[in-house]
C-alpha cells in the first residue's frame, strides 16, 4: 500500500511538474503577433504582364496575384515595426511556400531590427514552372519567419515573443530534463510519458530562435497560356500607316512648344493619311489569319520582343487586321497616339485589349474625326498619368461614356476634349481632378 502511494505521489508530482514546465516554456508564443506590426505593403516592381493588388488588414498582408508567363515576377515591399523592448539581429527570412510553380525569395533593408524601429522586407515571387492546365488557382497562407539572434556571443539569447533573456530558461530546462531522466531511471513504468515530456520541452526551446514575422494571405492565379504586349502606341500607329500606303520615310517628330507629336515625311508635302486609307481596325478571325500567315514578315509584327506570343498586323481593303494566339493582349505602358490621325476610321473594336498597365494615353484617339462612337467600357485607366489631347479633334463623336474611368493618377488632361464639336453632353462626375 505504501509502495502504491509512493508511485501515485510520483505520478502526481510528475504531472504537475510537466504542466508547469510546459506552460513556462510555451509562454514564448503569446506576444509574437503584437511584437512585430505590419506597417504597410506595396508593389515595388514587377514584370509588365503581372497583375496584382496588395493591402494590409488585421496585421496581415492580403494579395491577389496573377502570373501569365514563366519568369514573370513581382516584388513586394513589406514594412515591419519592432514594438518590443528588445533589439534583434536578423539572420534570415523564410516561409512555408509549397507551390511548385513559384519561387519566393527575400531581401531585407537591414539586419538590425532595433526596438521601436522599422525594417523593410522585400518579397519576390517568380513564376518558375509552367502549368499544363490553362489556369490554376491557389489560396496560400505564407508564414514568413524570422531567424534571429541579438548580436551577442550566444545565438540563442532573446525570446522573440517576450523579449526576455532565455539563458535562464535553458538552465531551468536542463535541470528539468535531468530530473525527468532521474524519475524515468527510478521508475521505468514512467519511461514512455517521461520521454514524451522531454521531447515536448526540447522542441519549443529549440524553435525559440524563430519568430512568426508576418502572415501573407495570397490568392494566386497562374496561367499556362501566354500573354503578349503591343509595341508603343506610336510604333503601332506608324506600322499601320505604312501598311496602308504611307511613305517609308514617314516618322514621328516632337513639337516641344506645344508638347505633341506629328508626322513628317521628306517625300510627302501633305498629310497623306487625310485620304482615308484606314476605315476600320479589328481583330482577325482564325480563318483570316490562316489565309495570310504565309505572307507575313517582320514588318507585320507589332508585339514587343519579349512577348511569348507574336501580334501580327496587316492591311486589306481599307481595314487594319491584327491577330495573336495569346489569350491576354496588353496595350503598352506608352500607348500614346496609338490610333491618332486615322481620319476616316469609323469602326474600332477595343474589347480585346487589357489596358491595366498603360500609363500614357496622350493623343490616343486624336484626329479620328469620323468616329461617331467609341466603346471604352473595357478600359482600365487606374495607372494612367497622361491623358492630354486624348480625344482631340474627334469631331464626329456624338456620345462618349467615360464614367468608368479612374483618373486618380492622371496629372495632365490638357486639351483632352478639344474640338469634339459634336459632343453635346459629357458626364465627368467620376473624374478625380
Amino acid at each position: 500500500m505504501e509502495s502504491l502511494k509512493k508511485v501515485n505521489f510520483k505520478r502526481i508530482s510528475f504531472i504537475i511538474l510537466f504542466v508547469l514546465i510546459g506552460i513556462f516554456c510555451n509562454v514564448s508564443t503569446v506576444k509574437a503577433d503584437t511584437d512585430v506590426v505590419i506597417k504597410s505593403a506595396e508593389i515595388k516592381e514587377k514584370s509588365e504582364n503581372v497583375v496584382s493588388t496588395v493591402s494590409v488588414s488585421d496585421n496581415k498582408v492580403n494579395m491577389d496575384l496573377k502570373l501569365y508567363n514563366v519568369d514573370d515576377y513581382i516584388t513586394y515591399k513589406i514594412v515591419l515595426k519592432n514594438n518590443s523592448d528588445k533589439n534583434y539581429t536578423i539572420d534570415s527570412v523564410t516561409d512555408n511556400n509549397n507551390i511548385n510553380y513559384i519561387k519566393t525569395t527575400y531581401n531585407i533593408s537591414s539586419k538590425e531590427f532595433k526596438k521601436g524601429e522599422e525594417v523593410e522586407v522585400y518579397l519576390t515571387i517568380k513564376y518558375t514552372n509552367i502549368i499544363e492546365e490553362s489556369s490554376l488557382s491557389f489560396d496560400q497562407k505564407l508564414q514568413i519567419k524570422l531567424n534571429y539572434d541579438n548580436g551577442e556571443s550566444s545565438t540563442i539569447s532573446v525570446n522573440p515573443a517576450t523579449g526576455d533573456n532565455i539563458k535562464t530558461y535553458i538552465i531551468l530546462l536542463l535541470i528539468t530534463i535531468i530530473a525527468l531522466i532521474t524519475i524515468i531511471v527510478k521508475n521505468k513504468k514512467l519511461k514512455g510519458i517521461g520521454l514524451m515530456a522531454i521531447a515536448t520541452l526540447i522542441i519549443p526551446s529549440v524553435s525559440a530562435v524563430t519568430m512568426n514575422l508576418a502572415v501573407v494571405n495570397m490568392n494566386l492565379e497562374l496561367h499556362g497560356e501566354s500573354a503578349t504586349t503591343f509595341k508603343t502606341g506610336k510604333e503601332v500607329n506608324l506600322t499601320m500607316m505604312k501598311l496602308a500606303g504611307a511613305p517609308e520615310d514617314l516618322e514621328w517628330e516632337y513639337d516641344e512648344e506645344f508638347d505633341f507629336y506629328y508626322y513628317h515625311s521628306e517625300s510627302e508635302s501633305i498629310n497623306w493619311y487625310s485620304d482615308g486609307n484606314i476605315l476600320s481596325i479589328e481583330k482577325a478571325t482564325d480563318e483570316q489569319y490562316n489565309n495570310i500567315k504565309d505572307n507575313l514578315t517582320e514588318d507585320n509584327i507589332v508585339s514587343t520582343s519579349d512577348s511569348s506570343k507574336i501580334i501580327y498586323m496587316w492591311y486589306d481593303a481599307g481595314a487594319i487586321y491584327w491577330y495573336s494566339e495569346a489569350s491576354l493582349i496588353y496595350l503598352n505602358k506608352d500607348s500614346s497616339y496609338m490610333f491618332s490621325g486615322c481620319e476616316s476610321l469609323t469602326s474600332l473594336d477595343l474589347s480585346s485589349f487589357d489596358t491595366s498597365n498603360v500609363t500614357n494615353m496622350q493623343g490616343m484617339f486624336s484626329g479620328c474625326s469620323n468616329l461617331t462612337s467609341l466603346d471604352l467600357s473595357s478600359f482600365d485607366t487606374s495607372n494612367v498619368t497622361k491623358m492630354q489631347g486624348m480625344f482631340n479633334s474627334c469631331r464626329s463623336l456624338t456620345s462618349l461614356d467615360i464614367s468608368s474611368f479612374d483618373t486618380s493618377k492622371v496629372t495632365n488632361m490638357k486639351g483632352m476634349f478639344d474640338c469634339c464639336l459634336s459632343l453635346t453632353s459629357l458626364d465627368l462626375s467620376s473624374f478625380n481632378t
